[in-house]
């Protein structure tokens, strides 16, 4: 089984979609089976936001499409693929990603891990949410320590490196101001907004990796509801998408398609030094990226994690979160159909709990983390 860093470089602006979707029925509304089966319906969408990074669903997707490419498998008729075809089975596994299966294999591919950002000489990764801005200074960034001294709120001082009361500073948190949306790199040093801001100058935090792009337009085809939004992203100049891959073949060199919209994406894979595993290499890669909570008691969600919420409130003291909503596409060759909706703890929340091993537990499922969800790092 050899490892590779495999790298998406965007030809395009893309489109990640989430469960806010166009996709509706004849009834102008969009259906769906929640996580109990019971049928729902959304209202009709007009606007549209991409997210800035896949679902890992979307990415194992991909990678399981690629494999089929490289061996000839998408030159097929109009019956289409079939679980009946044992060496399709053995390349790409009999389905696709099923939160409920904890069984599911993939062929040739073991385990992929979280995706981040990275130019050749950095990697990137979402911020922890433990920072906010100050109400002093809007740019200038504090992290939140949810424990106070002498009944003094605590912030982290970027310039002392040191835990200080805000009666050190003359600042303190202000709510109204919310949370920055950063990134992080993998040394922890600099940090990055999300998205690119023409108007942007500060100088503490770098503009931003994500480049947003409203996309306007009519569907001639609808006598009505036909306007519609959207909001897509490119990324940087010499910025691409990576993930570690454990995988005993390698798709090659070539054109690639992810999103509900195909967007188009240049793939690349180098094999690495296989003394690690796609967990592994990712956890050495980032460990570092979030020295500020070393000796905290605290756990840091490098992916979305499918998690029990009730679970987190008995084990952990204080979380710093967010949440996420997830729903799919699901497929068993021929056949396509969107999977319930799940509520996913956020890439980037913060826990702290007196027992870390206990609350690691709770995370640690082989079957999500193979395919790059439930990742963490504990300090």
């Amino acid at each position: 089984m050899a490892l590779y860093k495999i790298t998406l470089r965007p030809l395009d602006s893309f489109f990640f979609g989430g469960s806010r979707t166009y996709n509706n029925d004849k009834r102008g509304k969009t259906s769906y089976k929640d996580a109990k089966g019971k049928d729902k319906a959304d209202k009709q969408n007009y606007f549209v936001q991409s997210e800035q990074f896949p679902q890992q669903s979307a990415v194992l997707g991909m990678l399981r499409y690629q494999v089929l490419a490289q061996n000839g498998y998408l030159d097929y008729d109009k019956k289409g693929l079939t679980a009946s075809d044992t060496n399709i089975t053995n390349l790409i596994g009999e389905e696709g990603f099923s939160p409920n299966n904890q069984a599911i294999e993939y062929g040739k591919i073991k385990a992929i891990s979280p995706i981040f950002l990275t130019n050749g000489k950095e990697n990137v990764i979402p911020q922890a949410l433990d920072f906010a801005y100050n109400s002093e200074k809007r740019e200038a960034i504090q992290q939140i320590l949810p424990t106070f001294e002498n009944e003094k709120q605590q912030v982290y001082n970027s310039q002392k490196k040191a835990w200080v009361t805000t009666a050190d500073t003359g600042t303190s948190y202000n709510y109204k101001y919310g949370k920055p949306d950063l990134l992080v790199n993998a040394n922890g040093n600099t940090q990055y907004k999300v998205e690119y801001d023409e108007d942007y100058e500060g100088k503490v935090i770098k503009n931003g990796l994500f480049y947003p792009f409203i996309k306007i337009g009519i569907d001639k085809l609808k006598p009505e509801n036909a306007f519609y939004k959207q909001k897509r992203y490119q990324l940087a100049k010499n910025w691409s998408f990576a993930f570690f891959a454990e995988m005993n073949e390698v798709p090659e060199k070539g054109i690639t398609y992810m999103g509900a919209e195909r967007s188009a994406f240049a793939f690349e894979a180098h094999e690495i030094t296989a003394e690690h595993t796609a967990k592994s290499k990712f956890e050495a890669t980032f460990q570092a990226a979030f020295s500020h909570l070393d000796g905290k008691n605290a756990l840091v969600l490098t992916s979305d994690a499918f998690v029990n919420y009730e679970d987190i409130a008995k084990h952990s003291l204080f979380h710093i979160s967010q949440i996420r909503d997830y729903r799919a596409l699901t497929n068993n060759y021929n056949s396509l159909n969107r999977s319930a909706q799940y509520v996913l703890m956020g890439r980037g929340s913060v826990i702290y709990a007196e027992d870390i091993a206990t609350l690691s537990a709770l995370f640690n499922k082989p079957h999500f983390q193979n395919i790059g969800y439930n990742h963490f790092i504990t300090k």
